[in-house]
């Protein structure tokens, strides 16, 4: 996908001259506008402290948007609370603290569709399709996954309100390579079963190769936005804003 295959046909979420952060006098993202398509994967990319993570919990009413507007599937979602937000089918994966350590598998899923049981069935269903391990220990307490089996039961429990839009944050932080690039493949047959996704993360490589465009970030500024094959194949972009690329990045 390319920035010139947007219309406003198949935008699902805009975001115009965002504004947010957690304090009025000091916001983290500046002046930051951005148009979303239905079905694609969006890598959000930056140096730490850049405000990608700020910028889709500000989407999700997790941060305040100071000034500015999000537009999801038309409606402006900018001064509704997250509760209001995640009732309009938008889900949120932060990078820690993103399961209940001391319920079970199950107990992790049946939260995750308490703002909407239609259809629950169905839908747990899918989720155990996808995640294989989280039926297996369905009856384990989550506190003793593996960090990818909670990464899984993270992904699945948004799933379970049968979101439209998915925002995650930093989905392999602290998975070996090849957890990470399982983690990467389930976040495509996410996309691939209806859902849009937008990723906070930093290994830019890796998050890149399974997206259809990548937004780079610095200093609360948007930067760059380009198809993500394009980025990969950029030197001085990967220079400048990926630094070195490592062996294991390349495996």
């Amino acid at each position: 996908m390319t920035n010139s295959d947007i219309s406003s046909d198949n935008v699902i979420l805009k975001v115009t001259n965002l504004v947010a952060g957690y304090q009025r006098v000091l916001p983290i993202v500046i002046d930051v506008s951005v148009e979303v398509v239905q079905g694609e994967i969006l890598t959000l990319l930056g140096p730490n402290g850049a405000g990608k993570s700020t910028l889709i919990k500000g989407i999700c009413g997790l941060v305040e948007v100071i000034s500015g507007e999000v537009l999801f599937r038309g409606e402006n979602i900018s001064d509704l609370e997250t509760h209001e937000i995640i009732a309009r089918r938008v889900a949120y994966v932060p990078q820690t603290h993103n399961v209940f350590s001391k319920l079970t598998v199950a107990h992790n899923l049946d939260l995750g569709a308490i703002s909407n049981f239609d259809a629950y069935q169905d839908r747990l269903s899918k989720v155990f399709d996808l995640f294989p391990d989280l039926k297996k220990f369905r009856d384990t307490s989550a506190g003793k996954l593996s960090g990818g089996q909670r990464q899984m039961l993270a992904l699945g429990r948004a799933l379970m309100a049968d979101p439209i839009l998915l925002l995650i944050d930093e989905p392999s932080a602290g998975l070996s390579p090849k957890l990470r690039d399982q983690v990467f493949q389930q976040v495509v047959q996410i996309r691939d079963s209806g859902v849009t996704v937008i990723i906070v993360e930093q290994n830019a490589y890796a998050a890149l190769s399974v997206s259809d465009r990548g937004m780079i970030l610095a200093n609360g500024r948007l930067r760059l936005i380009a198809n993500a094959v394009e980025l990969l194949e950029d030197p001085k972009i990967a220079e400048i804003y990926f630094g070195a690329r490592s062996t294991a990045e390349k495996s």
